[in-house]
């Protein structure tokens, strides 16, 4: 309950009500002890599993792991494949998927951060692709070509499509975050393992 000063000689016993609902009072709270649960031991930071000067990209690895970005490559070259196969048998042509590897993965997540951090997200992407002198940003096309940025995010998976239908068609319920649990449950050990919280 949040505290007032009087202001007057008014009944400083009953509290204020205001229109929210919010009860004012003139007699401040007796100051309890937090509990033991509540107070931070340990300095916050890293820990030492990170390497003191340790850079963006040596900081990412740490946190997303080769064994998260496998399964982000795995499951989005399956779900291309399976729309090249599909999108070949219905109009008869021989279009082929070039699977993506980890280069390009991490390419494509540094585009995406770059992109939010210099308020470009909200831009079309034939935007931040252009060619013409006046507004070119070469750090996507030195990065990544447009089209193929577009056929990455386009397939992106974090778990098997396929399984999840299974799943439902069973009548299992799953939570809303299925598709990313997996991948959660490893970032957020790495972040026990190497960071403390303040």
């Amino acid at each position: 309950m949040p505290v007032l000063l009087p202001m007057n000689n008014a009944d400083i016993r009953a509290p204020l009500i205001s229109r929210n609902h919010t009860e004012w009072s003139f007699i401040p709270h007796n100051a309890a002890r937090r509990r033991a649960n509540n107070i931070v031991r340990v300095a916050p930071g890293p820990t030492g599993e990170v390497p003191v000067g340790s850079d963006p990209k040596t900081i990412f690895g740490l946190l997303f792991p080769d064994q998260i970005i496998d399964i982000v490559i795995r499951f989005t070259n399956k779900y291309a494949l399976e729309c090249y196969e599909a999108y070949n048998i219905l109009h008869g042509t021989e279009l082929v998927w070039q699977a993506i590897v980890k280069i390009e993965l991490e390419s494509l997540l540094g585009i995406l951060t770059y992109a939010g951090s210099t308020r470009s997200k909200k831009q079309p992407v034939s935007k931040l692709w252009t060619s013409n002198c006046l507004f070119k940003q070469p750090f996507y096309s030195a990065s990544m070509g447009r089209n193929r940025f577009r056929s990455t995010l386009r397939y992106l998976r974090f778990d098997d499509r396929s399984a999840r239908h299974t799943a439902r068609a069973r009548g299992d319920r799953l939570p809303k975050d299925a598709p990313v649990q997996h991948m959660v449950q490893i970032f957020n050990e790495n972040l026990r393992r190497l960071f403390k919280p303040g």
